[in-house]
C-alpha cells in the first residue's frame, strides 16, 4: 500500500536548516531593533527643560519614533524595556531620575501612557506609511500620532490632578496647554525621520515594503 508523505518529510535537510537560520536571524534582528530603541529612549528621555511644574522632555519624541519605526508590538516592547530600566532605579526618566517614585508621582501618568502612545501611533501609521508620495506620508503619519499624544495628555493630567488636588481646568493649564507646540514638533520630527529612513531604504517601516518606498 502506498502512503503519501507529508511535504515536510520531503523537504531537504538543507532547506529546513536554512529556514531555521532565517527565523533565528529575523528574531535577532527584531530583538536588536527593540534594544536600540530602548537605548535611544534612555538617552533622550533625561533631556528636559523646565518650563513650569512639568518639564519638556524628549521622552515622548522617542516613544513616538519607536512606534513609527518599529510598529505597535516592537515599539511597545522597546518602551516597556525602557520603563523597566527606570523602574529598577536607572536615571532614565525626565531630569535624570528613576525608580518607582517617578512613576507614582504627579507626573507619572505621562510615563504610564508611553506604551499606549507607542502602540497607538505604530498601529495607526501603518496605513499612512504606504503612501507613495513622501509628503502625504508625512502628513498622514503626523495625524496618526495625535491620538497617542491625546492619551498621554489624558493620563498625565488625570494623575497630576488626583495627586495635587487641582481642578481639571487647572490641570489642563499645567499639563496640556504649555506642551501643545512642542509635541506637535515632536510628531512632525518623528514622522519626517521615519518616512525619510524608509524612503532611503535604511529601515523599512512596518506595513511598507522597500519597493513601495520612494
Amino acid at each position: 500500500m502506498m502512503f503519501r508523505k507529508h511535504g515536510s518529510e520531503n523537504r531537504p535537510e538543507g532547506a529546513r536548516g536554512s529556514s531555521a537560520v532565517s527565523v533565528s536571524r529575523r528574531r535577532l534582528r527584531l530583538m536588536t531593533r527593540c534594544a536600540l530603541a530602548a537605548a535611544l529612549l534612555c538617552i533622550l528621555s533625561p533631556v528636559s527643560v523646565a518650563i513650569g511644574p512639568i518639564p519638556v522632555s524628549l521622552g515622548l519624541f522617542g516613544v513616538l519614533l519607536a512606534g513609527v519605526l518599529l510598529g505597535p508590538l516592537q515599539g511597545t516592547c522597546a518602551v516597556l524595556v525602557f520603563l523597566a530600566l527606570g523602574l529598577i532605579g536607572l536615571p532614565v526618566f525626565a531630569g535624570g531620575v528613576g525608580g518607582f517614585p517617578a512613576l507614582a508621582g504627579p507626573t507619572g501618568g505621562y510615563l504610564w501612557s508611553y506604551p499606549l502612545v507607542s502602540a497607538a501611533g505604530g498601529f495607526l501609521c501603518r496605513a499612512a506609511v504606504r503612501a507613495r508620495n513622501r509628503w502625504v506620508g508625512i502628513a498622514w503619519t503626523v495625524l496618526s500620532l495625535l491620538p497617542g499624544v491625546a492619551v498621554c495628555y489624558a493620563l498625565g493630567t488625570l494623575q497630576y490632578c488626583l495627586l495635587t488636588g487641582v481642578t481639571f481646568l487647572q490641570g489642563l493649564a499645567v499639563c496640556v496647554i504649555p506642551f501643545l507646540p512642542f509635541d506637535l514638533i515632536k510628531c512632525l520630527a518623528a514622522s519626517v525621520i521615519g518616512i525619510l529612513l524608509a524612503g532611503r531604504g535604511i529601515l523599512p517601516l512596518p506595513g511598507r515594503s522597500r519597493s513601495a518606498s520612494r
